[in-house]
């Protein structure tokens, strides 16, 4: 959810993206429509973030499902805000981040397998991180 100038640059980002992707044919094996989800331990460990922070993010992401329930709108968002700043909130929240990051894992453990490069095409699982951001930048 934003406002239609920034989704406007995010459709035709994301066509651009496409573009790049069909052009590499076979040189490049495709995975879409990725529904793993990374578990607590996974975000946890090596202190990424802590189970306060986890319990933050499950109790943020359940308020904004009830506001999109009440207002039916799937897309309702709710502030959080902490002493670094602050960032929106959706339902969906929770979701999109245990995607990320088990996304993150798979790509790392098929090119250490194959020895292939992977890119995974998301926002790393600490981009919203409130508190010691820069910290779980390093773990990622």
């Amino acid at each position: 959810p934003a406002d239609a100038e920034t989704s406007l640059i995010y459709v035709q980002m994301m066509e651009e993206i496409n573009r790049v992707l069909d052009a590499a044919g076979d040189r490049l094996d495709r995975v879409t429509g990725y529904d793993k989800l990374a578990t607590d331990e996974q975000f946890l460990k090596d202190g990424m973030h802590t189970v306060e922070y986890m319990q933050s993010v499950k109790d943020r992401t359940a308020q904004a499902a009830a506001l999109a329930e009440k207002t039916n709108n799937p897309d309702a968002r709710i502030e959080w805000k902490e002493d670094s700043g602050s960032t929106g909130c959706t339902q969906f929240t929770e979701t999109a981040a245990r995607c990320a990051t088990a996304a993150l894992i798979d790509a790392v453990r098929i090119t250490l397998a194959t020895r292939r490069p992977s890119f995974v095409l998301a926002r790393p699982p600490t981009h919203h991180a409130i508190g010691d951001a820069a910290k779980a930048r390093l773990n990622t």
